[in-house]
Order: C-alpha cells, then structure tokens, then sequence
C-alpha cells in the first residue's frame, strides 16, 4: 500500500516540475524539460471570412498579417472568425516524439497542420466531431509531432475561442495523465456513490429533497465530464452534440436542481413563503436556460457567468434566515454555498486571465463541488437527526401534555357529572315549555286560512305545514315534489317555467340580496282546478326564506292565498279600467275613420302572421325567424298607432320585454314556436279591444272579405281533424262519444308514451286560439268564447309526464264537447250569413 502511495506521489511531483512557459512563436527544445506552456508571443491572424487556406497563410501577404498575442491564457472569446496560430518548433533534445495540445476541451474544432514529405498534412478533430476522429486518443485536443527545425499550424474556430497550446513529450504526456485520472476517479467515484447512496434513500423514505440532490450531483458530474473531455471519450463518443451544448445544459441544470434542493431542505414552502417564490422563481430560470442553451450558446453563457453569483448569494441569504430561525442544519448549505462561490470564482478568474494559474486555481472548481456534494450529503444527514431529536422534544411535550390533560379530563368528568344533573332538570322543563310552543305554533298554522310550508334544495317540502294545504292542494303535501302540485302545469318551453328552473337553480345558497333580486322571477299567480269541481282556483304566491350560519339561503317558505273571488273582481275591474282608458283616448281622436281603418289593417296583418305561426311548416323555423317577424310586425304595427299614447306605452314595454326573453342566457330553454304565438296572440287581444272601443264610435269591420268564413270552415274542419288523429293514439277511438271512462284511465299511460302529446296540445291550443279571433271578426262572439275556453283550458294542460285523469276530463274532453255542440251547424250559419 505505501509502495503505491509513493509511486503516485512522484507521478503528480514529476507532473508538477520539468515545466518551462514558453515566449514567442519560436519554441526551442532541449532536454531535461519536459513540458512547454505556450504564453503570450504566439504569432495569431484573424481570419473574419473563414475562407483562408494554409496555402493562403503562407503567402508572403497573409504571412506578415500575423500578429503577437499578449493574453494569458490565450483567450479570444466570442467570435465568428478563423484563427491561426503559427509555431515554430527547434528541437535540440534527444527525444524524438513529442505531443502538442489545445487544452480548452470546449474548442468546437481545432485543426493542426503539419508538413510531411514538402506537403502539408492536416488533422481536425474538437467537440463538435466525434472521438474517432483524434489523432491521440485521449480527452485533450492532441496531436503528435516529430519535430526537427519545423512550422504548425494550428487553426480554431467556434462559438467562444481559446488558445491553450502546450508541447511536452508523449511519455511525460502520458505519465501526467494517471495523477489526473486517479484524482477524477476518486471524484466521480466519490459522485456516484452519493448518487446510489441518496436514491436509495429516497427510495426508501419517498422524500424529494434527496431526489433534488441526486438531480444535483447528476449534473454537475455530467458538466465535469464535460469539462475534462471524458464525455466525448467514455459517454457519448459518437454525439458530439453534448459535449457541444451538454456543457451549457449540465450547468444550468445543475444550478435548478440546487435550487429545488435548497428550496425543499429549508422547508421554504412554509416558513419563508415569498422566499420560496423566488427559489422557485430561479428554478425556473435555470431550466429555461437549459433550453436555451441548444439555440444560442453565446448570450446563454454570458447570462449563465452573471446569475451565478446572484443565485449562490441567494442560497447563502436563505440558508442563513433558516439558520436565525433555529434549523441548524442550514449551516451546512452556507459552508457548502460559500465553498462553491469560492472555487467557482478562482476557476473563472484564471480562465479569463485576472489571475495567474496554478494547480490550485485550475482545480478550484472541481475541488469546491467535491466538497459541496459532500457537505450537502452531510446537510441531509444533519437534517435526519435535527427531525428525530425534534420528534423526541415533541414526544416527551406530548407525554407532559398527556399527563396533564388527564388529570384535567379526570376534574371535568367530575364537574361534567355535576352538570349533567343540573342539564337533565333543565333539559326536562325545556322539553315542557317547548311542547307548549309546539303545540301554540300547530294551532296557529291550523287555524289560519292560508297555506304555509317551507321547501328544500330538492324543492321537497319541509313539515310543518298549514292544515289550510291540504284543503287548497286536496293532499297532504309533506314529501311533495312542488313541481308536481303547484307549478305541474307550467309547461316546458315557455318563458314562464324557465324562469322558474332557473331561479329554483340558483337561490339556494344565495345571499338576502340575491334572493331579493331573484323573487320577482318566481310565479306570484298560478291556476288550479278543483280536484272533483269544474271551477279553477286562482292561487295568490308570496316567498320568504329561512338563512343557514354563513346567511345564506337554505329553506324557501311559501305562503299560499285562495284569492278565486277576488282575482275574478280584479280581472273585471282591470278590464273596465282599459276600456275606459281606450274610450277616453278614442274621444280625443279627430278623424276616427282614419283610426278604424289602421285598426282593421293591424288586426288583418296580425291574422296573417298567426296563421303563420300555427301553420304546418312553423316547425321549419329557427328562433331567428320568429324573433325578426315580430320585431317587424311591431314595428309596422306602431306606425298604425301614432298618437296612440295607451297602444304606444304598451308596444314599447311589449318590445322590450319580448327582446331580453329571447336574449337571455337561458333562452335556448324557450321553445320560439310557442312563445312568439302566445306574443302574437296577446297583442290581438289588445287590438281587438280596442277594436270593440271604436266600434262604439265608428264602424270597425272585422270581416275581411267573403273567404274568411270559408277560411274558418276548414280551420274547423282542420283542427277536428287534429282530434280525431290524437284520439286514435290516446283513446284508440276516433269518436268522442265513444271514450269511456276505462279509454281515459288507460289513456295516461299511452300519453306519457307519446311523442309527439305535448307539440300536439300546443298545436290545438294555439289553433283554437286562432279560430277564437277569426270568429270574433266575423261577430261569432259566442263561438269565439267556446274556442277561447278550450285554448286556455289546454294550455293549463302540464306536459304528458305529469298529465292525469281528471286533467283530460276537464281541460281537454269537456271544453271540446262544448265546441262540438256549438258547431254542429256551423257551415249553415256561414252559408246564410253568406
């Protein structure tokens, strides 16, 4: 062992003396030196083109354009030139075989040119071609010589450019490589084995701090690699693309997983937050600038030499505030920080010349990341035992802790015993007094005529609930789906029940604002019929809403009024209201013909756009049609009305109105067909009011001409029709008189098996309301009433889903069987009265 030890003790000692540096483009070799370093003299020519020859540069008129360089090293830098360098060799010692090299591994290609035989040979080789193509086959940029009294010619070129040229003969060459190669074994021996040991950890205990390390070390081994050549040589022989740009990347790299170590060791994340944004920040950084590094090296470099410094005085800066706060294993990342700054800045200073080189400052860098890796493995270490002897300090914390709570526990178990006795006595008067409560609150509810309830999310109600409801709803509605008794017939498509979907999907949850706003969407007047009566109820609506802890909307009450009677008496003096407004506005009018005639004009075009609507081919059309056919018949309606005031204020609102419903997000829930017919259709009624209103003054003639009874015949005749077809389906019979009471039980279930039942009811309601008009222009008041009662008993039919049936008893069978007896005779009517 001391034998060998020795041996490589006089190996580095003969690699460190026989050394002579060399002056001046003439070297002169004599024996007992071994090693000539080229320093400044060398003769140098820039050649910007990169077209010269070496038949150019010796030509007497390139030959004296070289000039001496000063620089120690040799460092050009940056630049898109050739350079040549010229050396003359005299060799006045008694070895013959000597080796010249260009120490800088990162050139991109060297050429050495040598005269053989009065012809000049040329060798290329560098990190931008493969190993195979050295001539010595090491890491260096090598080339043999046999030197008498002879020129070189060596030729550089790349993106950053250096001249390190040194001659020394090829077995001292060869002997100093095994000093350095027993030095870089250790050091990467020493690598690799911190790399095995912290996977294996990491493996072990799932912790990413010990990934980032071997991220780390990866690196910065693959950089060294780089460095001394051995990439090229053992790694990628054959892709010179990494030793090209890997040099750029393995640094960078190195820096972004020393950065997420750094992050991830000092806990950052949760003591230092906007300190571990900037860590992070950094990261980033430098893994963009590894990207980078493959498009454009130079200003990647530069970048690289500037954020250097910064990032490792960041560390330093990080380490030493998770030092302040206690976590002593921070120390180890300030010394392993402050030693990499130290070699890295040795390193830098020597190859850019502002110091003179020595073993020591060459090596610098290699030293200092073999003392970081190792001070960082230490850190990890250091930080295990830092969290064991926390978790011990915790351990015997929470056994103080835990003694002490139980004697705690021990005193309030006595004192919660005491209580309990005291609760047990409150808790039972509490019981008595909240059962009289109770019972005062069903009493009241009882007693009130109004229906009360509350609902939930699931629009399920709540109990209690009025005794009232079950007299309004004819059910006990507790469980009930509102849906399915108070809002079941409000039909899908309509404005109506997508405000209600919609508004049911967002007010729970709401705030007291948000409800305040969403309640004027929610249906304050709905129809009912009387579960074994002919006439309907007109039910009155009011909301108000129970708030959870956060005041947020959780239960909707609702209070249910009866007001039958008095919506009749309302709807009667609403009417008379209008028609005293049309009458005094009519008095006014100076040229009433002139006003009777844009009447009939309006109400003729309004039929014809109905029967547009409720025509076959109304399904062939989109919602754009139907939205610009009544924007334009209101607009042709308003110039017939100028000066109207009370027709005038009510197309304005109309057109708003029907614009934001068919604007709205959720207006692709409305079917177009059904609400722009009930728009149509809610303007004729108004027209022919004050149609009526006129008359009183002028004649109105309503009767277009001679074909509109015959227009209405086949109407009648049409939507018989439409019956007879939909009685087939849902009946099994064409004929009314022969539905039986069995036919209608059986027909709930074939209606919710239908289709086409809900477009069908729309298509007879829209129609009967269409012949309702029709009749009332020929003066058929009472027919018009007979198909006005059968259009509205329809539209209060719910969709099929829901439909029962005292439903088809009541809104569809008997409201039609009164038509059908008003029309027996009908077509004899309208002969006559042709």
């Amino acid at each position: 062992m001391f034998i060998k030890f020795g041996y490589f003790f006089v190996l580095i000692t003969l690699s460190l003396t026989n050394i002579m540096v060399a002056k001046g483009s003439s070297v002169t070799l004599k024996d007992g030196t071994l090693i000539y370093k080229l320093s400044s003299g060398l003769d140098v020519l820039e050649d910007p083109t990169g077209n010269l020859t070496i038949h150019d540069v010796n030509k007497p008129e390139w030959s004296k354009k070289f000039y001496k360089i000063s620089k120690k090293p040799h460092l050009i830098g940056f630049s898109d030139s050739t350079y040549w360098a010229r050396l003359k060799v005299k060799n006045f010692s008694t070895i013959k075989n000597w080796i010249i090299t260009h120490k800088y591994h990162q050139q991109d290609k060297v050429s050495f040119f040598k005269k053989i035989n009065g012809k000049w040979k040329i060798k290329e080789t560098g990190d931008t071609l493969p190993f195979g193509t050295r001539e010595v086959k090491t890491e260096d940029l090598a080339f043999e010589i046999k030197p008498n009294e002879s020129l070189y010619f060596i030729k550089i070129s790349g993106v950053y450019n250096n001249l390190q040229l040194t001659i020394e003969t090829e077995k001292s060459y060869y002997l100093g490589k095994i000093p350095q190669n027993y030095i870089l074994g250790v050091v990467f021996g020493i690598l690799i084995a911190m790399i095995g040991y912290n996977l294996f950890i990491f493996l072990s205990i799932k912790d990413i701090t010990y990934l980032y390390y071997v991220g780390t070390v990866v690196n910065i081994g693959l950089y060294f690699s780089n460095h001394y050549g051995l990439g090229i040589r053992f790694i990628y022989p054959e892709t010179p693309f990494w030793s090209q740009k890997g040099h750029l990347i393995f640094a960078n790299l190195f820096f972004c997983f020393m950065t997420l170590f750094s992050s991830s060791f000092l806990n950052l994340k949760e003591s230092k937050e906007k300190l571990y944004r900037v860590f992070k920040a950094f990261s980033t950084f430098y893994f963009l600038m590894a990207l980078f590094a493959l498009f454009n090296y130079k200003y990647i470099f530069i970048t690289y030499l500037v954020s250097t410094p910064l990032s490792l005085s960041l560390l330093i800066l990080g380490s030493v505030l998770r030092y302040k706060d206690q976590f002593k294993p921070a120390r180890f990342l300030i010394y392993s920080s402050s030693v990499f700054l130290i070699g890295w800045s040795l390193y830098y200073s020597t190859f850019f010349g502002l110091i003179q080189e020595t073993f020591l400052t060459e090596n610098a860098f290699l030293i200092s990341i073999l003392f970081q890796s190792f001070l960082l493995s230490m850190s990890l270490t250091e930080k295990l035992k830092f969290k064991q002897e926390e978790y011990m300090d915790k351990e015997k914390t929470l056994k103080k802790a835990l003694t002490h709570e139980k004697l705690q526990a021990e005193e309030e178990s006595r004192q919660v015993g005491l209580l309990f006795q005291e609760i047990k006595k409150l808790n039972s008067e509490l019981s008595n007094k909240l059962h009289i409560r109770s019972k005062e609150t069903k009493e009241l509810l009882d007693n009130i005529e109004v229906s009360v309830f509350s609902i939930n999310e699931e629009y399920k109600v709540l109990p209690p609930v009025s005794k009232y409801s079950e007299k309004i709803f004819g059910i006990n509605i507790v469980g009930k789906n509102v849906m399915d008794f108070l809002y079941y017939n409000i039909k899908k498509g309509t404005k109506e029940y997508t405000d209600l979907v919609s508004v049911f999907s967002i007010i729970f949850g709401s705030d007291e604002i948000q409800f305040f706003i969403l309640e004027e969407k929610l249906p304050h007047i709905v129809q009912l019929p009387h579960s074994k009566g002919a006439k309907e109820k007109t039910l009155k609506l009011s909301y108000s809403v129970f708030y959870d802890d956060d005041d947020l909307v959780n239960k909707l009450m609702c209070v249910v009024e009866d007001v039958t009677d008095s919506e009749e008496h309302f709807k009667k003096t609403k009417e008379n209201e209008d028609n005293f407004k049309f009458l005094s506005e009519i008095i006014g009018v100076k040229n009433k013909k002139v006003l009777a005639k844009n009447i009939e004009e309006s109400i003729k075009y309004l039929f014809e756009i109905l029967e547009d609507f409720v025509s076959p081919i109304s399904d062939t059309y989109n919602e754009k049609f139907f939205l610009e056919k009544i924007d334009a018949t209101i607009k042709h309606i308003q110039k017939n009305i100028k000066g109207l005031n009370s027709l005038e204020e009510f197309f304005k609102d109309y057109s708003i109105q029907f614009k934001i419903s068919f604007t709205e997000k959720k207006s692709h829930f409305i079917n177009p067909q059904v609400e722009a017919t009930s728009r149509i259709c809610d303007i004729l009624d108004v027209l022919l009011k004050y149609a009526s209103c006129t008359h009183r003054f002028t004649p109105v003639t309503l009767n277009f001409d001679l074909s509109l009874n015959n227009i209405i015949s086949e109407k009648i005749k049409d939507i018989n029709k439409i019956f007879k077809n939909f009685f087939e389906y849902i009946f099994l019979v064409r004929d009314i008189d022969q539905i039986t009471d069995e036919r209608i039980k059986n027909s709930v279930n074939l209606a919710k098996l239908y289709p086409d039942f809900d477009r069908t009811i729309d298509l007879i309601q829209q129609r009967s309301r269409l012949l309702s008009f029709l009749l009332k222009g020929i003066g058929e008041n009472e027919l018009s009433e007979e198909y006005k009662n059968l259009s509205s008993q329809i539209k209060k039919m719910p969709e099929h889903t829901r439909i029962d049936e005292f439903m088809i008893k009541r809104n569809l069978l008997t409201p039609y069987k009164e038509v059908l007896e008003k029309t027996k005779n009908f077509d004899l009517t309208l002969k006559k009265a042709s």
